[in-house]
């Protein structure tokens, strides 16, 4: 509760944003269309999702491998929306976005069990006889994303109101927080649908120069996992607040601040603070482009010590001739939760993702310090992408990223001392008008005794309309 309550500060100051903030120099400090005074502007949208997810673990059963329905789940999602902007010139808009879920019937294709066994097909625990190969589905046996109504339902995923008067706007309901605004409670896009909050937002841009200002009460969030599994983020009603400051004043440079306040998060006593810093720099050498960063903060939830946590990247995007559009990009960050009851360094809405600079596909757990028994957690990530012009599939987008994450378990006293590694191979292309995503993932969580294989393919494609 404590790390939820946190993380629905940062989210508020997103939702108002509806997606990245805007650069202060901009004019409008939400995400959607500024419009002249005396007009207003309606914008559908809508997106068709097919999403599929293997897995095979190390300690997994013979049979159960990659492309095993015991293995496997999928999901076909539908998004429609639409949101308006100074409606009759009143400086009122809106915003309104509900989902439809389902697993097109996949998950029912259970076979029987081997005779004396039994276990979970599409949520559903079964016992009877079966084939020898003892596998209980042959394509799914789950969705990777739910609503309040089971594998199959819908959700009403964004509902809010905003006004803009002068250089601040006022976002209120339920919307998407973006991370680059709140680190500790935003909006996670890698699963079927984006995860939301219900908050209130207001935003800045303009009356301090250069820079935007942001301020958000958050109440709810749901779940990355089931849109419909909505949880305070507040206890007794207080909510989550948080301020956020963006400083665009010295060119190619972005200073973030943002700090979250959670009355009695810890122990229910005494309140919880969040404190985390974020600088990027951008500039053309030599007409390639070169960034560098640096992040850190913590998490205090009122005991001898202080989660904390901080990281560095650089890199650079350049054109090759003969290979062609690259970047390359190497990052450094370091967990430290210095006590048995601290948290780890994670999105406090859904306790998935981090806002650290090595975060790839499935690392999370490693690089939050969320596996290190409440020790340490040093991450580095090394990471290439090339940009080319491939016949039948356009242009398509090849990622190879490598992660290595030393944990040690200091808290206890022990010396005990592990290392996880990941790799991740990634192809994203447009084919047929469909946005197409399709990853291979090498997991090894190794110890002083042995290591553990696992891997994982996920393959999606989504339609916007």
């Amino acid at each position: 509760m404590k790390k939820t309550l946190l993380l629905s500060i940062a989210a508020s100051a997103v939702l108002f944003a509806g997606g990245e903030i805007v650069p202060p120099s901009e004019p409008c400090p939400i995400a959607e269309p500024c419009v002249e005074a005396s007009k207003s502007a309606l914008n559908w949208y809508g997106q068709t999702v097919l999403y599929y997810q293997t897995s095979e673990l190390g300690d997994a059963a013979t049979n159960n491998e990659l492309f095993d329905g015991d293995q496997s789940a999928a999901n076909l999602g539908l998004k429609l929306g639409v949101t308006g902007a100074n409606l009759a010139g009143s400086g009122l808009g809106f915003g309104l976005e509900v989902i439809a879920l389902g697993s097109a019937g996949l998950e029912k294709d259970g076979d029987a069990f081997v005779d004396g066994t039994s276990g979970v097909d599409g949520g559903t625990t079964l016992n009877g006889h079966g084939t020898p190969d003892g596998k209980i589905n042959d394509f799914v046996d789950d969705t990777m994303q739910k609503t309040s109504g089971g594998i199959n339902g819908g959700e009403l995923t964004q509902a809010y109101l905003t006004y803009a008067i002068a250089n601040t706007t006022v976002k209120v309901g339920r919307m998407e927080l973006p991370k680059n605004v709140s680190p500790f409670a935003f909006s996670e896009s890698w699963n079927v649908f984006k995860n939301t909050f219900e908050a209130a937002l207001v935003v800045n841009a303009g009356d301090v120069p250069d820079t935007t200002l942001v301020g958000a009460w958050v109440m709810r969030a749901n779940a990355i996992g089931n849109l419909g599994d909505w949880s305070d983020m507040g206890v007794n009603d207080n909510g989550v607040f948080m301020l956020t400051a963006i400083n665009r004043s010295v060119a190619g440079l972005a200073l973030t601040g943002t700090m979250y306040y959670a009355p009695e998060m810890a122990n229910l006593e005494e309140d919880a603070i969040i404190f985390w810093g974020d600088a990027k720099f951008s500039t053309k050498v030599a007409g390639a482009t070169v960034n560098v960063a640096a992040q850190g903060g913590m998490i205090d939830l009122d005991l001898d010590d202080p989660s904390i946590a901080y990281g560095v990247k650089a890199g650079g995007k350049y054109d090759i001739p003969a290979i062609g559009n690259v970047a390359l990009c190497v990052a450094y960050t370091g967990v430290d939760l210095q006590d048995v009851d601290n948290a780890p360094i994670k999105n406090l809405a859904t306790g998935v993702k981090t806002p650290l600079y090595t975060q790839m596909i499935a690392n999370q757990n490693a690089i939050s310090g969320a596996t290190s028994k409440m020790g340490t957690a040093d991450t580095i990530m090394v990471k290439g992408s090339g940009t080319y012009d491939i016949p039948a599939l356009g242009t398509t987008t090849l990622i190879a990223q490598y992660s290595t994450t030393e944990r040690e378990a200091g808290i206890d006293g022990s010396a005990t001392i592990s290392d996880y590694n990941e790799l991740d191979v990634i192809a994203k292309a447009k084919i047929k008008g469909a946005v197409v995503l399709a990853a291979y993932v090498h997991q090894e969580n190794d110890d002083d005794n042995d290591a553990t294989d696992n891997d994982i393919v996920r393959v999606w494609a989504k339609w916007n309309f």
